[in-house]
């Protein structure tokens, strides 16, 4: 379940950011959301574009490092369960890549078992985040990596938000 903020003012409307969009200007900051969830991927880049984000979807593991090589986003928000690669597959390829290796990559995972979530951060995740994400959760994430304030690699964020509830 994602909860989205009520804004007291009228939000801006979406923008769909295109990959030729984003290869002509990289002065925004940039999210690349890999979900194949077509709802998960609305809600995401909703929130994500009203705070500010330019955010390139892709539904499909297959195809995130010829469009992530084309937008160079500034962080790759990445579901582990994708169809053709799974989330794991793709940041290997990710780190093997040298144009990408050093792009902040959070995965996003329903997988609530606790050893699963430390097996993503010894893949090498930059952070976990468990599904269901508060919006807050994942910009703030986002935000650390943006503002270069890297920690131990998902330390911080292996959160599960029904937990805290």
């Amino acid at each position: 379940m994602f909860v989205l903020a009520t804004f007291s003012r009228q939000p801006a409307p979406l923008r769909k950011v295109t990959v030729a969009d984003r290869a002509r200007d990289r002065h925004t900051d940039c999210v690349l959301l890999v979900e194949d969830d077509d709802d998960s991927r609305l809600i995401y880049r909703t929130f994500l574009s009203q705070a500010g984000l330019e955010v390139v979807t892709v539904g499909d593991g297959a195809a995130v490092l010829r469009v992530a090589n084309i937008v160079g986003p500034s962080v790759i928000l990445l579901d582990i369960g994708l169809p053709n690669l799974d989330g794991i597959q793709v940041l290997k390829r990710i780190r093997n890549d040298p144009r990408l290796r050093a792009t902040p990559v959070i995965a996003i995972t329903g997988r609530a078992m606790t050893h699963e979530q430390y097996n993503l951060r010894d893949a090498g995740f930059d952070a976990v985040l468990l599904k269901p994400i508060e919006p807050s959760a994942v910009l703030g994430a986002i935000q650390q990596h943006l503002d270069g304030q890297r920690s131990t690699r998902g330390e911080d964020y292996l959160t599960d938000q029904s937990a805290e509830s």
